[in-house]
């Protein structure tokens, strides 16, 4: 672009100057970046979500909204996972999201799925013993248990090809190489590993040459198979490294980290017109601390997620969709629980519907919720429900229960037990 037209440019756009103390109501206390989306969503869409622990986050938020959300869908016990069932599937470096894509990939067109296919990140420690190279926590399971887990990723990774939006949310880039399986593997190996296969498992710290190549197959892969008009949304999670294996200092490490994904992820969406870039990691680390992070200092308060979301609504959302925000945060003895709200108008209390086993309860979500105030998710805390099932005194299981309001658009809650459940 010539210069002429450069300067025209940038003197029309009252973002391209750094904000000065006239104008720190961008930065201070907290900061929103102007956006400029590609492309947009809209009410029903499925949105398939891919990444770190952030995404986990966000995916919930967006499920609130109206979207559909497959991720939400997995259900897995837990004893399999720690937090959310979803957490399982946390893919946190370039290569653990392009391995599950490509193998998802591979066995997208056959019509029969063998064992051997199903196998190929499991490994066995012994005494029926099995685990997931590709998913996180490496807790053991039996064999045939591991089987039955991956044919339910393989079958929740088919719907990412028929998917309107993929999100992928970048978060590391200290990997681990299995030298006998030839591939990298979702996190650091456990002490047991090591120690029953020395020399097998290699630290292997990732530079932007890499990950940006790692990334741009996992695009060229989505856009390639299955609906050819889906859109891609790349974040960088703010959340930092809990420990580094570099031999830096941490902090050092954290910065150097984020720096490459982010670097990558502004790279690849720069190269095509169906993959974007949302700026959450900016506005994480760019606003005052004590409103962003939990007293951990790694995760990021549910409140500031929200508003992220928020954020995100006003530019690739549009304009039609009515934001709900809420969950199911509590099912068990015939009770179920969770709180729900409009941003737009608050104070007005929703009526939540609870369906269970073909019958329709209809709940005002206007109980106090005092977590809720104290975070600062809603200003008075009443937006709280709790429907009480006739008849049933045993434990109800999710799958015989669908909690939705109507905005007008039918918008489901999402469970996740345990948010702000006093």
């Amino acid at each position: 672009m010539q210069a002429e037209a450069v300067y025209a440019l940038v003197r029309k756009d009252k973002v391209s100057k750094w904000p000065d103390k006239s104008n720190v109501s961008r930065l201070a206390p907290e900061c929103w970046p102007s956006l400029k989306s590609k492309f947009k969503m809209h009410a029903g869409d499925t949105v398939f979500t891919i990444g770190s622990c952030f995404a986990r986050n966000v995916e919930e938020h967006l499920a609130s909204m109206g979207f559909k959300v497959p991720m939400l869908d997995l259900v897995v016990p837990k004893t399999e996972t720690s937090g959310r069932p979803s957490g399982i599937m946390n893919k946190y470096t370039p290569p653990s999201v392009l391995w599950e894509l490509d193998w998802a990939s591979r066995l997208w067109a056959r019509e029969e799925i063998d064992v051997e296919a199903l196998s190929e990140s499991l490994l066995s420690l012994g005494d029926g013993r099995w685990v997931d190279l590709q998913l996180a926590h490496f807790k053991p399971v039996t064999y045939e248990r591991a089987v039955e887990r991956r044919r339910e990723i393989l079958k929740l990774f088919f719907r990412c090809f028929d998917a309107d939006v993929v999100t992928i949310t970048l978060g590391l880039i200290e990997s681990w190489w299995d030298a006998e399986k030839e591939m990298h593997i979702q996190q650091a190996p456990t002490v047991e590993m090591v120690e029953m296969w020395p020399g097998r498992f290699h630290f292997d710290m990732l530079d932007y040459v890499r990950s940006y190549e790692f990334l741009r197959k996992a695009v060229e892969i989505l856009l390639s198979v299955g609906n050819k008009d889906k859109k891609i949304l790349l974040t960088t999670s703010p959340v930092p490294l809990g420990r580094t294996f570099s031999g830096m200092d941490v902090i050092v490490a954290n910065n150097y980290a984020k720096s490459v994904l982010r670097a990558v992820a502004g790279k690849v969406s720069l190269e095509n017109d169906a993959v974007d870039y949302f700026s959450s990691y900016e506005s994480a680390v760019l606003s005052d601390r004590d409103l962003v992070w939990e007293d951990d200092q790694i995760h990021v308060k549910d409140g500031f997620v929200g508003k992220i979301v928020d954020h995100l609504v006003q530019d690739f959302v549009d304009v039609d969709v009515k934001v709900v925000k809420g969950v199911v945060d509590f099912v068990d003895s015939g009770v179920v629980k969770g709180w729900a709200f409009m941003p737009s108008n608050a104070d007005d209390p929703l009526d939540v519907h609870v369906v269970h086993r073909g019958r329709d309860y209809v709940v005002r979500a206007d109980l106090m919720r005092a977590g809720l105030q104290q975070r600062g998710i809603h200003s008075t805390g009443r937006c709280g429900f709790e429907c009480r099932l006739e008849g049933v005194a045993q434990v109800v299981r999710r799958s015989d229960i669908n909690v939705f309001v109507m905005t007008p658009n039918k918008v489901e809650l999402p469970f996740r037990p345990g948010l702000e459940s006093q």
